[in-house]
């Protein structure tokens, strides 16, 4: 079922009248897995998730550019199985085709201050970081009923793109100014770009892209935290909220919940994938955070490769009556190698029947990953 921009926002500010939404956050793991589903009786509509009917709702990106300008590309090796090659701001990356969605960084660009003042520049804001026919776009669809949406860097994440984590964890002490000046460029390019492209209408939902922790917990303390990239948060949630209501949503895998009273503190208002793997219950964060946060994804991954009865004990649990506001329900990533396409079929239907809602008819597949 297609949400509109008012259903969505009034359910992830828990309403209590917001009718549940179940979704898919990413759709397929790449490898095995599709031809696995087609070796067991799979139709292309299943394959591609459209015979699903998963709920969703329609959203535009505001045309921002936060990242780096210019460099290129350069291909070191690309055969089958892999691709390696150096990236705009000088990583060396590596691909495995077959069983990834994402690169592996071999090398870094920033080890000291001088790499990152060479690096600096391309930072910096220019008016021209706005794509304004998309930004026209995003409006357009907000005005037709769907979300405008801002995807921001994540601090720890953009920093760690930069050194890594083993450099940047020791920079937190050996090189603070480093640290500091590397926040203080983004912070100052994001929030000059961002007054630009929510004059003419707030942005309705915005991610912080961060993957800052594991399943042993987060990768840096809350105090590090604080100290170092509290302010960029404090300050963006601080000029989108006075352009209107809006969710500030964090990506992360892993155990994040340490960190959720700074974050919630900076402005958060929605976390995801909720990963159960690392002890992410969205049941017991409810309990403890109440209506303050909303959670996307949080049902196990894991479960559907298991029994027809452990799929319907998680769901039971994950989906009960406290849940229905403030959730996205849907599994805490993609779905994973060597789970059946017949308990992926249950996983929906089981799903459908708890909630109280029909199966809807077939749709295209839209990823709520945001």
């Amino acid at each position: 079922m297609q949400y509109t921009r008012d259903e969505y926002l009034a359910l992830m500010r828990h309403d209590p009248t917001a009718r549940p939404m179940f979704s898919e956050m990413m759709g397929l793991m790449p490898g095995p897995l599709l031809a696995q589903w087609q070796s067991q009786g799979a139709t292309p509509a299943e394959c591609d998730l459209s015979a699903f009917g998963f709920d969703w709702v329609d959203y535009a990106d505001m045309g921002t550019n936060f990242g780096f300008l210019g460099g290129g590309r350069t291909v070191l090796h690309d055969d089958d199985e892999v691709l390696l090659y150096t990236d705009h701001i000088g990583h060396t990356m590596k691909l495995y085709k077959k069983y990834a969605s994402m690169p592996l960084p071999l090398t870094y660009p920033v080890a000291n201050m001088n790499d990152w003042l060479a690096l600096k520049p391309r930072l910096l804001y220019t008016d021209d970081r706005l794509d304004t026919a998309q930004n026209a776009a995003s409006l357009a669809c907000r005005e037709r009923g769907g979300l405008t949406y801002l995807s921001l860097h994540g601090a720890y994440n953009f920093c760690r793109d930069l050194m890594g984590d083993e450099a940047l964890g020791l920079a937190f002490y050996d090189q603070p100014e480093l640290v500091h000046d590397i926040m203080a460029t983004l912070c100052d390019t994001a929030l000059k770009l961002t007054e630009l492209a929510t004059r003419r209408a707030p942005a309705d939902v915005v991610c912080f892209g961060e993957d800052l922790a594991g399943r042993s917990g987060p990768l840096l303390s809350p105090s590090t935290f604080r100290e170092f990239f509290f302010p960029y948060y404090r300050q963006m949630s601080d000029l989108l909220l006075s352009r209107g209501p809006c969710v500030i949503s964090q990506d992360s895998d892993g155990d994040v919940s340490p960190l959720l009273p700074v974050l919630m503190e900076a402005g958060l208002t929605c976390t995801y994938p909720c990963e159960p793997a690392a002890g992410m219950d969205i049941v017991q964060l409810r309990q403890k955070h109440g209506t303050a946060l909303s959670y996307k994804g949080g049902i196990d991954k894991h479960v559907l490769r298991r029994t027809k009865a452990d799929i319907r004990t998680e769901l039971e649990y994950k989906m009960q009556p406290l849940m229905h506001t403030g959730v996205v329900f849907g599994l805490d990533h993609r779905i994973t190698d060597a789970t059946p396409i017949e308990n992926y079929r249950y996983y929906v239907q089981t799903a459908r029947e708890i909630l109280g809602q029909p199966m809807d008819a077939p749709a295209p597949f839209v990823r709520m990953a945001f």
